[in-house]
């Protein structure tokens, strides 16, 4: 992977400078009489009726010659940076190389000197060293005199990737979700992408900040209410007017000015229950009002590259631009050619790998002109440190529209691909509706908000750890093409993904807590990225409302937290690491929503998969198991070995849980779980495994699974023959390579293990006074067994309540006769109503005799 690795030639005789982590060698270029008069004279070709004139002029230096200033220069830059953009600047930089030349302002003189002979400035864009100007051919060749001037290009206008409107179909079969939001007839495309498990693990793109490059916005629409009235508009601005709004104007836009930034920032931001999520709907978003749909003016590479300089300086995480430049240039403009497709050579492509070196991830698209054939890719899709997007439409079939790569340098285009067929958007001419529309321009926000995801459970991440977790775990990453790239994204996925140069943050989850000890240690393992500052530990003891953090030290990357001694009850943990460029990362992602949970002397261990899979690793050849809101059995999340679509041929998946069982005190355990498969019968398979060796040797302990099972059905495994030791599970998948079928989904993965029962029957006494057991498993999912004696025939009452008092069930109501007696509780209401995760107090009454205690439900 590279940055912007080489700028090619032709940019460095346009603006003359070279990166300049080491000494600079060029403060000053030598100036071309032949250069400047051949590019200007190209220029002018492109004057208008009028004889006006738009070019770019390039200057030959920054208003100084020395290596002494120009330090100067780059400590006045940084000294300005914020600290949000010095801190992102640092995932792609040394912490002492945070600006070069690019970040150097163009020296004011120069630009005093251009408009004093009367041509409009438009844009001045320090990375360019540049000027952009509106003037005639007498102006320009004043300016051509000038002895810093070094070169000039004429401004191009933009094709913008767009589709068409159509309304919305809601006979669209929708797929089965589990979800606590109402998608409405967004689901499809946040399916698709497995961006809903995201949402479930509460990711939502908060904290990230994400620029939309495009037309305009209409920000009374419903969809962007809540961002507006939380406060997550930062700020805006509108670089076709120069002023702070980038909303409809009557007094200077085209009626329909704010369509497509409509479509675009709803697609990846918008929210209204019940009609639209967007994937980082929980982001915060500046906007930028770059492309003018008038004419010959309807968008130019200066505005994006000014805006692209303009996010730097805001400390931006995110660019989504669904625009580009190549095709259907308003005359005189020729069209680019498809040599110029490498890269390095439009001003809009060096403009988006600048931004991408200083840390900004961009999502671009692809283009809509696939029926150009192979290569019809716009700019800056070309780029090499961008995710140009491609469209699917609701079959995963690429849209015929969607435009091919490769890029002329050969390089497979796009990376990706989402749903741009039928997208569900806000519909611009209505506040309070919604619509469909259709290009590559709906796909790329779709991916642009999938970055803010990764961004956000991800803040280490740099532009090119985001692009590899995308296209590693999309749905083709073994054999890209340049029709789908790498395939389709799958968010959930890439959130567990570890790209080249993350910090890997390893822990093997506390599953057993033991009464009565001093101290128990949470070992936390902390390697690679930028290195270890400070590690926290986080904790919460039983019914506590607050985490108290403690630094953890560590020897050999081993940090350890101390967790005191309990008698009963539970604790719940999580780590954070400040790295040393700054930046926080919690483990699990997004905590202190998510955590670890250990109860005192627990008899049992469930995992629902709602917290993501932190109990679990995965590997194997050519596919990796994942988590979705599909189909589950419970909840909103399951394990699955790939969501939405049909499994690959010839591949082993393996999930293995990154923690043992103790069991060697234990005179009985089970393993269970609940399972739907549709799979090649007799020819693909899924094995249930343990180790008692810590992985090296599995054994299969109960049976297999082929075949369709239509419904998810619990399978109980009896782990007798693995008593006295510690002992591992995974799950694996194997493939033959013949055909394939939807997959399997499992749900509500529980070990149950007995070591001393409260209550001692010999089946002869009779129980000499009243007691109640506690209940068995706890905790537990989806039942529970309690045990109570009474030493006489009495009228016995069993009841749940919650933990507000409030009753939930009538277990027992009946009159007894002495001796011990069992109860289950299904975890329901007496309507019969499954109640939530929690804690609950069960209460038993015999005679005058009243006992309480308490248990713990896990969904």
């Amino acid at each position: 992977m590279r940055y912007a690795a080489s700028i090619a030639l032709m940019f460095l005789l346009m603006v003359g400078i070279t990166e300049a982590s080491d000494a600079p060698v060029e403060l000053v270029l030598n100036r071309s009489e032949m250069t400047v008069r051949q590019s200007l004279d190209q220029t002018l070709k492109f004057a208008d009726e009028n004889g006006a004139t738009r070019a770019w002029v390039f200057f030959t230096d920054k208003g100084f010659s020395s290596d002494d200033i120009y330090y100067d220069k780059l400590n006045e830059v940084e000294n300005s940076l914020t600290e949000k953009a010095k801190t992102r600047r640092m995932k792609t930089r040394d912490r002492f190389d945070l600006v070069d030349y690019y970040d150097i302002p163009v020296y004011e003189p120069y630009i005093e000197q251009v408009l004093a002979t009367g041509v409009k400035v438009r844009r001045v864009l320090k990375w360019f060293n540049a000027v952009t100007i509106e003037g005639d051919a007498d102006q320009l060749n004043d300016i051509a005199a000038m002895p810093f001037v070094c070169r000039f290009k004429h401004i191009v206008s933009r094709s913008l990737p767009d589709g068409f409107d159509r309304t919305m179909n809601e006979s669209t079969e929708r797929p089965l979700l589990s979800s606590t939001l109402d998608y409405g007839a967004s689901q499809w495309q946040n399916d698709q992408i497995n961006s809903v498990v995201a949402h479930e693990l509460g990711i939502t793109g908060q904290n990230v900040l994400i620029c939309m490059m495009d037309t305009g916005y209409r920000q009374g629409h419903i969809a962007f209410q809540d961002a507006i009235n939380e406060g997550r508009l930062i700020t805006q601005y509108d670089f076709i007017n120069d002023d702070d709004n980038t909303d409809y104007d009557p007094e200077q836009d085209e009626e329909n000015q704010i369509r497509h930034g409509t479509l675009t920032w709803s697609t990846l931001g918008g929210q209204s229950s019940g009609n639209l999520y967007g994937p980082a709907y929980g982001a915060n978003f500046v906007l930028a009002k770059t492309e003018d749909i008038t004419g010959e003016y309807h968008g130019e590479e200066d505005n994006w590259a000014a805006a692209a300089e303009w996010c730097d300086s805001l400390g931006v995480d995110v660019i989504s631009a669904s625009l580009g430049y190549r095709y259907r240039f308003d005359p005189p403009d020729d069209d680019y050619p498809y040599e110029w497709m490498n890269g390095d050579s439009t001003i809009v492509s060096i403009a988006a790998d600048l931004a991408a070196a200083r840390g900004i991830t961009i999502a671009t698209a692809q283009g809509n002109d696939g029926s150009e054939g192979d290569g019809s890719l716009i700019a800056p899709a070309d780029c090499d440190s961008v995710l140009a997007v491609g469209a699917v439409d609701y079959n995963d079939e690429i849209a015929s529209f969607s435009g091919l790569g490769p890029t002329f340098d050969g390089r497979t285009k796009p990376e990706v691909c989402a749903l741009g067929s039928g997208t569900v958007c806000a519909d611009p001419a209505d506040l309070n509706d919604f619509a469909t529309s259709s290009g590559t321009s709906l796909s790329t926000p779709l991916v642009g908000g999938a970055c803010g995801i990764l961004l956000s459970a991800h803040p280490n991440w740099s532009p090119m750890m985001v692009r590899e977790a995308l296209m590693m775990t999309a749905t083709n990453p073994e054999d890209p093409c340049n029709v789908y790239g790498t395939g389709i994204i799958d968010v959930g996925k890439a959130l567990f993904y570890h790209p080249e140069g993350d910090m890997i943050i390893e822990h093997q989850p506390i599953i057993y807590f033991p009464p009565g000890l001093d101290n128990i240690t949470a070992d936390v393992t902390i390697t690679g990225g930028a290195g270890v500052s400070h590690a926290y530990f986080h904790m919460r003891l039983d019914e506590q409302d607050d985490f108290e953090a403690t630094e953890m030290y560590g020897s050999n990357d081993i940090y350890e937290g101390i967790i005191p001694g309990l008698d009963d009850g539970y604790v719940q943990y999580y780590f954070s690491v400040e790295d040393n460029n700054g930046i926080t990362i919690t483990y699990p992602y997004n905590a202190s929503e998510n955590y670890f949970t250990v109860y005192v002397d627990s008899t049992a261990f469930n995992d629902s998969f709602e917290n993501g899979l932190y109990y679990w690793k995965t590997e194997g050849t050519n596919g990796n198991w994942t988590i979705c809101s599909e189909r589950t059995h419970t909840g909103t999340i399951a394990l699955t070995d790939s969501p939405y679509r049909d499994y690959r041929d010839n591949a082993e998946y393996i999930i293995t849980s990154n923690f043992e069982i103790n069991l060697y005190d234990a005179r009985s355990a089970t393993a269970s779980f609940y399972a739907r498969h549709i799979l090649q019968s007799n020819m693909d398979y899924v094995y249930f495994e343990v180790s008692t060796d810590g992985g090296e040797h599995w054994n299969m302990p109960g049976p297999l699974m082929t075949g369709s099972q239509m419904n998810f059905l619990q399978t109980t495994v009896d782990l007798s023959d693995y008593i006295d030791n510690s002992v591992m599970f995974r799950f694996r998948m194997v493939t033959d390579g013949s055909t394939v079928r939807d997959g399997v989904y499992i749900d509500d993965f529980e070990i149950v293990w007995d070591t001393q029962t409260d209550i001692q029957d010999d089946g002869n006494q009779l129980p000499s006074e009243f007691s109640l057991a506690q209940n068995y498993p706890n905790p537990f999912n989806p039942t529970t067994m309690i045990k109570f004696e009474i030493p006489r025939t009495s009228e016995v009452e069993l009841v749940v309540y919650d933990i507000l008092g409030q009753k939930v069930q009538t277990v027992v109501s009946e009159t007894m006769e002495a001796g011990t007696h069992e109860a289950i509780w299904n975890g329901a209401d007496d309507n019969g109503n499954e109640v939530a995760s929690g804690m609950y107090f069960y209460k038993l009454t015999a005679g005058d005799h009243t006992q309480l205690k308490r248990m713990t439900l896990i969904r």
